[in-house]
């Protein structure tokens, strides 16, 4: 990793969040690719271990990984864009919470300085599902600070473990500028 290199820090940032996912015991991941999301996506893409669907209609993306976590009763990681791609979710999501099965979904989002700009495609994702996630969390910028990389490996521990032991939706919602 490059220090100074902002795409190189988030290339192992979120590496890390997927690796610790691996180790928690997750294998399946579905998803739909955006712009905002490419960090998420190229970081599962390079770890062997996980089964990747990719699916660029969110809906459909979100009832295959419904499937797929009540099949195996483990979780199963949905990765989305930024702006109304993570409203298509919102069926799968209450199905989820309603049935407990292990969901988690991840969000990209612009950073807070670039929230509430104007910027088309933008919406408020802060709690976007309310109350029916079991766990939600904000999980700031990318940052090649030991103590923060730290978090992030816990971070993902809390969201399998949050939607295993509560049976439902943990959302972590990543801030990509």
């Amino acid at each position: 990793m490059q220090e100074n290199d902002p795409a190189s820090i988030t290339f192992y940032w979120c590496t890390t969040f997927v690796r610790a996912l691996f180790e928690n015991g997750v294998r399946n991941v579905v998803i739909s690719p955006g712009s905002r999301s490419t960090p998420l996506t190229l970081a599962f893409s390079v770890h062997p271990g996980f089964k990747k669907i990719v699916s660029i209609d969110e809906r459909s993306a979100a009832f295959q990984a419904l499937g797929m976590a009540k099949a195996t009763q483990t979780p199963t990681v949905l990765v989305c864009t930024s702006g109304t791609a993570l409203a298509n979710y919102t069926p799968a999501v209450i199905e989820a919470t309603t049935a407990g099965i292990p969901l988690i979904i991840l969000s990209a989002d612009r950073p807070p300085h670039l929230r509430n700009t104007g910027s088309s495609q933008t919406i408020d994702q802060i709690k976007f599902f309310g109350t029916q996630p079991v766990f939600f969390h904000e999980v700031g910028e990318p940052s090649s600070d030991p103590k923060r990389l730290k978090r992030i490996h816990l971070l993902a521990s809390q969201a399998v473990n949050k939607s295993t032991q509560q049976t439902g939706v943990a959302h972590l919602n990543f801030s990509f500028d």
